[in-house]
């Protein structure tokens, strides 16, 4: 289940997507440690392994990952608690450019790359490295 403040983490990472770049620690509230995104089709044990602890809302955020128009979700976590679940739309936002599903409060800052090519939303890429191969042919960079 999304956390209250799901739909306003969405807005946020929408709205500074619009000026090129995205900064977690801006759109998520509270002082969350780690960013983990749960890519389409993880298992609860896959949910648990990227949080390094048994998360009661593993099998959730599991099956939220499994329908064709929801693909991932992002958990803002601090120590063994998820502050922040938000659900997001591939069509909105796609986190599949950047190598890697964690990434300290500190990493957490992206450069959004715009292509009708591949969806209506931007992807997001880790600022300072360069999108995965896949990414780099829709996006020319």
């Amino acid at each position: 289940m999304d956390s209250p403040e799901a739909g306003a983490i969405i807005d946020s990472i929408r709205e500074q997507a619009e000026t090129g770049n995205v900064d977690m620690a801006a759109a998520a509230p509270g002082d969350w440690e780690r960013l983990v995104i749960v890519q389409p089709n993880a298992s609860p044990e896959d949910v648990d392994a990227a949080l390094g602890f048994q998360w009661d809302g593993s099998g959730a955020a599991s099956e939220r990952v499994t329908g064709k128009n929801l693909p991932g979700v992002l958990l803002f976590v601090t120590g063994d608690e998820v502050l922040h679940s938000a659900d997001f739309d591939a069509a909105e936002l796609y986190m599949k450019c950047s190598d890697g599903s964690e990434f300290t409060r500190a990493e957490a800052v992206f450069t959004a790359l715009q292509s009708d090519e591949l969806a209506p939303g931007p992807a997001l890429v880790q600022s300072g490295t360069a999108p995965e191969p896949h990414c780099r042919r829709v996006f020319g960079q």
